[in-house]
């Protein structure tokens, strides 16, 4: 299933949901076992080619 890129927190937030998490707020903001951040920290987005 693709939900598309996600360029911040509230666009992770909104994926979740549609996934049907339910806490999907919850589960980002508080850092959960579930969400695995890769090439990069935490929070923080960068998307490649996004011209800023």
């Amino acid at each position: 299933m693709d939900f598309g890129l996600a360029r911040g927190d509230h666009d992770l937030i909104e994926f979740l949901r549609r996934a049907g998490l339910d806490d999907a707020d919850q589960l980002v903001s508080g850092d959960a076992s579930i969400i695995q951040w890769r090439g990069g920290r935490a929070h923080e987005y960068e998307v490649e080619g996004d011209g800023g």
